[in-house]
């Protein structure tokens, strides 16, 4: 069976490995004399799941727990300036009279204007790790275009095919972006122009197995929410597709089965 976590990675479980642990509370209580009693309200089930992927290489266990642990972060400069962790974008320019950052239409819903100002991301970053984004600049080409970029390969894709190194360099990617792994930053030079739902998958590699970064194009605007993400596969109820749940998993805890790997993780249902 293949559970689907933010519509592009896909975890191959079978039904044997995959345990129930449902709750069921009710949703009005109140206290007595130190005692919880319920004085009325819906009796609410709360779904969880005890999860075990099938034999995984190294390389492809440790990029699902850095995508389940949700190590790196995501802007979606939805008219905000701040990641799903609470991370703030912040400026900086050499300047005089410059003219300030501000959202302008994005591939999805807003995007952020660069102007004439270096944009920095903070995050927690490995030497190995993944960056998706959209960027546009109307003196290029008046579009967003999507960029996947495998760190450890130095591969980068765009709208999801693998780019050439004539088409990177026409794309002039390393005029505008830079990273630190040293000082966990990410830098958008202000010639990047308008950039949109910033992805970084922090400890993760490329491995076709697991995801592609056409699946990840295909996906678009990502459904991530801080610690909440999008799931889908035949365990759940017939009548539904997609669930909201909370990843929980220990991101050292792998299984050795052999010559090959198994990740445990968690998933309890948002409600």
């Amino acid at each position: 069976m293949i559970i689907t976590i933010n519509n592009f990675l896909d975890l191959n479980i079978e039904r044997e490995n995959i345990d129930t642990d449902h709750e069921y509370y009710h949703d009005k209580m109140k206290m007595f004399a130190g005692n919880t009693k319920i004085v009325g309200g819906e009796r609410i089930k709360k779904r969880a799941w005890e999860m075990r992927t099938d034999g995984l290489t190294n390389e492809e266990a440790q990029t699902a727990v850095g995508i389940l642990a949700n190590l790196g972060d995501y802007w979606t400069f939805n008219n905000t300036m701040f990641s799903g962790k609470g991370q703030k974008a912040t400026f900086e320019t050499n300047i005089s009279s410059p003219t300030d950052p501000t959202f302008s239409t994005g591939r999805y819903t807003s995007a952020v204007r660069l102007n004439d100002y270096d944009m920095n991301l903070r995050v927690y970053l490995e030497p190995i790790f993944i960056l998706s984004f959209y960027r546009q600049q109307t003196e290029f080409d008046d579009r967003f275009y999507h960029y996947f970029i495998d760190t450890l390969t130095d591969r980068i894709w765009i709208d999801g095919e693998l780019a050439t190194n004539e088409e990177i360099q026409e794309h002039e990617i390393n005029d505008w972006l830079s990273w630190n792994t040293v000082d966990n930053r990410i830098t958008f030079h202000k010639d990047a122009g308008d950039v949109d739902e910033v992805y970084v998958m922090t400890g993760v590699s490329y491995t076709e197995n697991l995801f592609s970064a056409e699946d990840v194009f295909n996906a678009g605007e990502l459904p991530m929410n801080g610690p909440y993400q999008y799931v889908e596969g035949d365990f759940l109820d017939s009548d539904e597709n997609s669930i909201v749940c909370k990843i929980i998993i220990d991101r050292n805890e792998w299984q050795n089965i052999g010559n090959s790997n198994q990740v445990r993780f968690r998933l309890e249902e948002k409600v």
